[in-house]
């Protein structure tokens, strides 16, 4: 095929080699994905990052990730920032409660739901405990989530 200015578009052939670069950030293994958005929480400064697959366990989603944080300002600007950071890498994003309040932030991204609780209400509600036997996703050592730390300056 001829093309303005004498160019020729290829056109391709069954010997054509297709490249897959990148695998698209929804089509992620469920602990690659939850491994990759907890460093995102970490990197805003969440501490007590867990990251749960609960596909044998719950009818709802695969994955839960859990984090908390020291106010409710850091809450909400963290659940802002992440819907943000969902958004570019094109994971799927249902909706986000309690937001207003701040004392528990629900992010539904359809296969993984993301709680970022106020340490107290966190305790209050447990939901490790909910998720007892689910499958704790291995995520790399952080400082912060050792007893007594502290991310005051």
């Amino acid at each position: 095929m001829k093309l303005p200015g004498n160019r020729h578009r290829h056109m391709p052939t069954r010997h054509d080699e297709v490249r897959v670069d990148t695998i698209p950030f929804r089509d992620l293994p469920l602990d690659e994905k939850l491994q990759t958005m907890a460093g995102w929480m970490r990197e805003r400064r969440a501490r007590q990052v867990v990251a749960l697959d609960v596909r044998k366990v719950s009818g709802v989603t695969e994955g839960v990730l859990i984090a908390s944080v020291q106010s409710v300002r850091q809450g909400r600007s963290l659940a802002e920032w992440f819907v943000e950071k969902v958004a570019e890498v094109g994971q799927d994003y249902l909706g986000m409660e309690g937001q207003a309040t701040g004392n528990w932030i629900l992010v539904d991204l359809n296969d993984v739901m993301v709680h970022v609780f106020l340490d107290q209400i966190r305790e209050q509600f447990n939901l490790e405990g909910l998720y007892s036997r689910a499958r704790s996703v291995d995520l790399a050592p952080d400082d912060s989530d050792q007893p007594g730390a502290d991310l005051d300056d």
